[in-house]
């Protein structure tokens, strides 16, 4: 995947080490693979489901245009290329970026890890469900879109996160064709879940990895789509959930892919950095009164580490 030199911290982002555990919380959701649930109780074909599998394929994208004139000992500067080359990295400077990402759901696993995904789930935006088969009637594609603002200060060679926030929605869509080479395919059907990003703590060491946790929470859902399972006899709105995200390569930016949530897409250009991202995502019907840590998180160029409460690959 893509990712532009910034300074001297360009490709050690690829190191993302081992990600610290978490305690994990096994709330349980059931989905209608058909958009036909009616509520706690009914029309839901998939229980059971603790965890949303990503591909190892998503895409998080780091805007190298920063939001906003940030001064950097006395230069003021429009980009990250900018602020890191102007950096006294000694933790006395303070950078506001905006990053974005996308991904297509791969599995969807019980609170033991085992998968209890549909045979309709396609897994490569069109033509393979999971298992290998072929995509036929009743096959559909889920994919995850977000938006994100982060702050962070950076302490040597270690990006250390203060705060972040944004928005996220995942989409169900009967007719997948998702294109990771393109970045099309990735915010269209039917929102089921939308929600926010709240804060964000963490780090990420160039040369080393390290992780990000972002507190995120459901603010609506589709009932015909997704709800707690009856033994949990909660709504989602107002959960919480935890994300992993590790990075697995990246590159120098490729142009004209869109990436993000509408309206709040991303037209790549030379200077964003891109990675290929691996993620799941637990899910919690806590409330969020006192958030837990959850994740969605991105790292960048030296800095955006993403790593979340728990990992299991898919």
């Amino acid at each position: 995947m893509k990712f532009k030199h910034l300074a001297s911290i360009g490709m050690a982002l690829l190191a993302l080490g081992t990600v610290p555990a978490a305690n994990a919380i096994d709330t349980l959701v059931q989905f209608s693979t058909t958009g036909t649930g009616t509520g706690l109780d009914g029309s839901y074909d998939v229980t059971g489901i603790n965890e949303f599998d990503w591909q190892s394929s998503g895409d998080l994208v780091i805007d190298n245009t920063l939001p906003s004139t940030q001064t950097i000992n006395g230069v003021d500067c429009t980009t990250l290329s900018c602020y890191f080359a102007n950096s006294s990295a000694d933790g006395s400077d303070s950078i506001t970026f905006d990053s974005y990402a996308h991904a297509r759901l791969n599995d969807m696993l019980d609170n033991g890890g085992g998968s209890v995904a549909p045979t309709t789930l396609s897994t490569d935006g069109g033509s393979t469900v999971i298992g290998g088969g072929a995509c036929g009637i009743g096959c559909f594609e889920i994919t995850g879109a977000f938006n994100l603002q982060q702050t962070a200060t950076l302490v040597g060679t270690t990006l250390i996160f203060t705060s972040a926030s944004g928005d996220y929605q995942f989409f169900y869509d009967t007719t997948p064709d998702s294109v990771v080479a393109t970045g099309a395919g990735f915010i269209d059907g039917t929102a089921f879940i939308t929600g926010s990003v709240l804060s964000e703590s963490g780090s990420f060491t160039q040369g080393v990895g390290g992780s990000s946790f972002l507190t995120n929470n459901v603010t609506s859902y589709d009932t015909t789509l997704i709800q707690t399972d009856p033994d949990s006899n909660a709504p989602l709105n107002d959960s919480t959930f935890d994300t992993l995200i590790s990075f697995i390569s990246s590159g120098e930016a490729a142009t004209n892919n869109l990436i993000g949530l509408l309206p709040y897409t991303l037209n790549l250009a030379a200077g964003d950095l891109q990675f290929k991202a691996d993620s799941n995502s637990e899910f919690s019907a806590a409330p969020v009164s006192v958030p837990e840590p959850t994740s969605l998180a991105l790292v960048g160029l030296g800095m955006l580490g993403l790593a979340g409460m728990r990992r299991r690959r898919g």
